[in-house]
């Protein structure tokens, strides 16, 4: 994505205020695997990584964006809903961010149906797949991208809102233990 096509995602999405947004942005929908109560699973997301006229960004600091609740079916996983369902990773993307976005277990956005139902709002469950998506940004930038084009730092934030908030919360309070290499 172009840094113009940025600034029409923030319209988009009601953040035309976001101005020092530089950088454009190259997405992508995975699965990965991830684990519910010990049991593997598979989970989708999207992964977006700043891109600067060379066509990638040597460092970016780690964004995990969880998403508001839009759903609890795999219908409503942000992977499955296109531009709508990209631009907020994009837009982190866009400020020098490499990006995991995980749609929550249970909600596949696109590909093969979730198993599962989605646990809305439970802690260990929410925690584990979206730090296992910073770990699949982590696996993906060094395996199908060039790392020397680009390389997440394992420091970084993460952000939420709604039911992303929440997520945040308990993604921040099980990454001492599930997640420790990320600061």
């Amino acid at each position: 994505m172009s840094p113009a096509s940025a600034a029409a995602a923030r319209v988009a999405v009601g953040l035309e205020g976001f101005e020092n947004l530089t950088y454009g942005t190259r997405v992508y929908r995975v699965r990965y695997r991830t684990q519910d109560r010990g049991q593997a699973v598979e989970a989708t997301a999207f992964l977006a990584f700043p891109t600067d006229d060379s066509g990638a960004v040597a460092e970016a600091p780690t964004g995990l964006w969880v998403h508001p609740t839009m759903g609890v079916i795999d219908a409503c996983g942000p992977t499955g809903l296109g531009l709508v369902g990209a631009a907020y990773p994009m837009l982190m993307a866009s400020a020098g961010f490499a990006v995991a976005a995980p749609d929550y277990l249970g909600m596949n956005g696109w590909g093969e149906a979730s198993d599962q139902i989605h646990p809305y709002i439970i802690p260990e469950p929410t925690a584990v797949a979206s730090l296992d998506a910073v770990r699949a940004l982590w696996r993906f930038a060094d395996e199908a991208i060039d790392p020397a084009a680009t390389m997440p730092l394992q420091r970084g934030v993460i952000w939420g809102a709604s039911e992303g908030g929440f997520a945040a919360l308990w993604a921040d309070r099980y990454a001492p233990g599930y997640l420790p290499e990320f600061k």
